[in-house]
């Protein structure tokens, strides 16, 4: 019965990584390293509203033929652990709605990025922004980043 269990478990494993990807062309609703893509667009960085020790961007990742994707990335230069939850919002993406970034710890001097959904971007101007919230903000208090714009041509 444990072969079939841990069987089973490696089965889920695979299939969660077939469905999910890896690397910049996958969506991922949880926050990861920033290894930065070879081919990206990032506007200049915006500190948080709540502390001028949280600064975050919003990027745009180029993956292969019109795939892109955006992704928040946030970086805690105090000496103190923060909780970061954000949004991101890919202007080109026709349903018109945010990747949530789940609640999570970040720890002082660390760094994460939380990669929204990868869809066909436009020929043309594709822009992105994202929303960051810390240590319980409402949405009212939310801090919009700068907004990015990528070109498809």
């Amino acid at each position: 019965m444990r072969g079939f269990a841990k069987g089973l478990g490696v089965t889920a494993a695979a299939v969660g990584a077939m469905i999910f990807g890896s690397g910049p062309a996958s969506a991922d609703v949880f926050w990861q390293p920033w290894v930065a893509p070879s081919d990206y667009e990032c506007f200049k960085s915006k500190t948080h509203d709540k502390s001028d020790y949280v600064v975050f961007q919003t990027c745009i990742v180029h993956g292969s033929g019109r795939n892109i994707q955006a992704v928040l990335i946030v970086s805690n230069t105090s000496d103190k652990k923060i909780k970061i939850y954000g949004q991101v919002y890919a202007g080109w993406d026709s349903s018109g709605e945010y990747s949530y970034c789940s609640l999570s710890d970040l720890s002082p001097g660390a760094r994460t990025s939380c990669f929204g959904a990868t869809s066909t971007g436009n020929l043309g101007a594709n822009t992105a922004y994202s929303y960051l919230y810390m240590n319980g903000q409402t949405d009212e208090d939310a801090t919009q980043s700068n907004t990015v714009t990528y070109y498809l041509g």
